[in-house]
């Protein structure tokens, strides 16, 4: 049985008002390239006769890349462990995080009583892409492809109860000026392997600013009414990536020069519409199509 009271769990929570002021500040989000990294975790453990709680936050903004190395939160006490490992990679084009919770050992404690650890990582990177090919200034039409690679998996928690879908929670998401797309997966709903494709109209030879953003977060705990523990994990180690398929002859490239652009097969029809660019703003949402893919893991992105 899984005792909510004990985790504070944050999976894919609003940021707070000072994290949301740095989001639209010229340091948080500042073309042509930077790097928004946001970090939440926990534990909590009232073991002791009196709870007591760690919560680590970290904010940081920098660029062209950032690590988030592996870092564990871990609590025990009553003959058991609770913990929680969290680690992120970003980079132009691809994202990559895992968020992996535990128990170990048969929690004895008296009623009430019980460990908990938890773990939340928001972030994003921001790139300003030119699409360049044939004259300077002809519309040009480009797809943007998402793909979202990431293992949910648990222990002993009941899915069927929806309050707890997010224990373990991943989300990928794509911005352009007003439009966004995302692929998600928790414990209740989405597939190991996702993808969707969107069609828009670009000006060749005029920049647009690209944002690629993931949240994921899980949790563990174990106590008095759940001796053996209850957790759940993300992987989402393997890759989340966005690239662009574009006519012959033209290419998508971003700021430090990195090549967005992926050459074109099989994998799927966008879903027909069209979607402005008038310098760096998107005048219209086009919807995507999310599909499964195969069933196991690709290999890391190149």
């Amino acid at each position: 049985m899984l005792h909510t009271h004990f985790t504070r769990r944050i999976p894919l929570k609003p940021l707070g008002a000072a994290v949301m002021a740095l989001l639209t500040s010229g340091a948080a989000v500042a073309t042509p390239l930077s790097i928004f990294y946001f970090k939440d975790a926990e534990t909590r453990n009232n073991t002791g006769g009196s709870a007591t709680t760690n919560d680590v936050k970290a904010v940081n903004s920098t660029g062209p890349t950032y690590t988030q190395a592996d870092e564990t939160m871990t609590a025990s006490g009553g003959g058991a462990t609770s913990t929680t490992t969290f680690s992120s990679s970003i980079q132009t084009g691809a994202l990559r995080a895992t968020s992996l919770s535990a128990t170990t050992g048969q929690f004895n404690g008296a009623v009430g009583t019980g460990l908990s650890t938890s773990a939340s990582q928001q972030f994003y990177i921001v790139d300003s892409l030119t699409p360049t090919g044939g004259n300077v200034g002809d519309a040009v039409s480009l797809t943007l492809d998402l793909s979202l690679d990431a293992l949910v998996s648990s222990f002993n928690v009941p899915t069927g109860n929806g309050t707890l879908c997010d224990f373990a929670a991943v989300q990928l998401y794509a911005t352009i000026g007003a439009a966004q797309w995302s692929l998600s997966e928790n414990l209740c709903q989405g597939t190991q392997h996702q993808s969707l494709a969107a069609v828009f109209s670009a000006i060749s030879g005029t920049a647009f600013d690209l944002m690629l953003g993931m949240n994921i977060s899980s949790g563990s705990e174990i106590g008095a009414g759940d001796p053996f523990g209850s957790s759940a994990s993300v992987d989402a180690a393997h890759t989340g990536k966005v690239a662009f398929t574009a006519p012959q002859g033209y290419s998508v490239t971003g700021t430090t020069g990195f090549d967005y652009l992926q050459a074109a097969g099989p994998g799927g029809v966008p879903e027909p519409g069209t979607l402005a660019l008038v310098g760096a703003a998107a005048l219209a949402l086009l919807a995507g199509r999310k599909r499964p893919r195969a069933s196991t893991l690709a290999g890391p992105a190149g």
